[in-house]
């Protein structure tokens, strides 16, 4: 029972005289104040785990102390009882769930015997949805951390640069310390690329660094990179005999021709062949207008010219990003929009912001809407099926998003990437909101 029943039960019974309940009172007044310093004590300790774990709206002593619910959602503080649950607007940092909170709070309650925290977390932890909404979504992404990690193959003090850029005579004394620089400059950034896309650190590396390139794994596969498996880069060894010369210039380098005869099909003569197609796969590149070629390719290769697209803005533009991926998600957005062909008008729109350093790309399939319920969890925690395979595919990436009408005749915008915690899953536009079909979008960093 809780002990605030039990004592009004106690204060309320007839059989008890004025001296008992006054003997009640002095007991309950003395329970509340040794009561109140636990309290102060749980909640120090709460905002102790808060610094530790990253949370940065820490209040400074003399401050009101964040409860509970402040550390479930800043924005939202909802009393919480058996009828109504929390609606979380974001998903709780990695190190919040590594370091059980959860745990520490429920322990901490059986061992000081203190309830009214813990049991309203415990409460909030088990009822955590509302709507069928999860914490789980949106997912914390970090591509502007990968971005900055891949800025330096274009940044001039980089050796890294001159991997995908050609140099002049003498910037550097041979093609061995160009190696050992190279290799200095991604070690110390392999590791962080590696936690947060290890496919396009591992396409990197092995472009950069692989000396097996073109020999055979086993009976039927070889040593690869790339969406092409390309079979030369950077470290094989041939073009290491050939920079023994210091005079001669690593991308003019002919070819091989055992790599030659394995990558026929491409027709590469030339290292800055491969360097090129590198370039192409860690980043659209408005020099030979990656993007709009992209997006054309898939048109008529999914769609068919049964649909109509237009593209705006997608002309001059330049991020980095794992390419490929970027083609596979493209490909599913246009098979989502194959199967409703009573909507053929499909517009591809980039939005830049350097201000804020991102591009955003919007692809619409114009005056369709979507008939699945808002509440079904195909859309808002998708598990499986072509939403979960671009969330998987765009991974610290892009941040990634949804918007249309739905069955309710609603329009919501549904974010399942972002790098931004202030972003909600759910947000319900009003009633003036213009939605002009349903839209993805991938938000770039720069």
């Amino acid at each position: 029972m809780n002990k605030f029943k039990f004592i009004k039960q106690l204060l309320d019974n007839e059989k008890f005289n004025t001296s008992q309940k006054d003997r009640v009172l002095r007991l309950v007044s003395r329970e509340l104040g040794s009561s109140s310093k636990r309290d102060d004590q749980v909640l120090s300790d709460i905002i102790n785990i808060k610094k530790k774990i990253g949370f940065d709206d820490v209040r400074s002593e003399g401050e009101k102390p964040i409860n509970v619910f402040e550390l479930l959602d800043e924005e939202k503080k909802e009393k919480i009882d058996n009828k109504k649950s929390i609606s979380p607007d974001l998903t709780w940092p990695e190190a919040f769930k590594q370091n059980t909170l959860g745990e520490y709070m429920v322990d901490m309650r059986e061992t000081q015997k203190r309830k009214s925290f813990a049991e309203q977390y415990k409460k909030a932890k088990i009822n955590i949805t509302k709507d069928n909404i999860s914490l789980e979504f949106p997912k914390l992404n970090n591509a502007p951390s990968l971005v900055k990690l891949m800025n330096q193959f274009s940044d001039n003090s980089k050796a890294l640069k001159y991997t995908t850029h050609s140099w002049e005579y003498g910037k550097f004394q041979s093609f061995e310390e160009f190696t050992i620089k190279i290799k200095e400059e991604w070690n110390e950034i392999s590791k962080e690329l590696t936690m947060l896309n290890p496919r396009l650190s591992a396409k990197i590396s092995n472009f950069l660094f692989n000396n097996k390139l073109g020999e055979k794994k086993d009976e039927k596969y070889y040593h690869v990179w790339g969406e092409k498996r390309l079979k030369f880069g950077w470290a094989s060894k041939s073009l290491e005999l050939y920079m023994k010369n210091s005079e001669n210039d690593p991308f003019s380098f002919t070819i091989p021709e055992n790599i030659k005869s394995l990558d026929t099909k491409h027709n590469l003569l030339l290292f800055d062949q491969y360097v090129s197609e590198f370039k192409n796969e860690i980043e659209i590149r408005e020099d030979n207008s990656a993007l709009v070629n992209l997006i054309n390719f898939l048109w008529t290769s999914e769609l068919g010219y049964d649909f109509n697209l237009i593209q705006q803005d997608t002309e001059g533009v330049s991020f980095f990003t794992d390419v490929p991926y970027l083609k596979s998600v493209i490909k599913i957005v246009f098979g989502s929009f194959k199967k409703r062909p009573q909507f053929p008008n499909i517009i591809c729109r980039i939005e830049e912001n350097f201000e804020e350093n991102y591009v955003e790309l919007s692809i619409t399939q114009l005056e369709s809407k979507c008939t699945r319920s808002i509440n079904d969890p195909k859309i808002l925690k998708p598990k499986g099926g072509d939403l979960s395979t671009i969330i998987e595919n765009l991974k610290n990436l892009a941040d990634f998003s949804v918007i249309g009408e739905f069955k309710d005749e609603q329009v919501y915008r549904v974010n399942y990437l972002t790098s931004n915690r202030e972003f909600k899953h759910l947000d319900k536009k009003g009633e003036n909101y213009l939605c002009h079909g349903f839209t993805y979008l991938l938000k770039f960093y720069l």
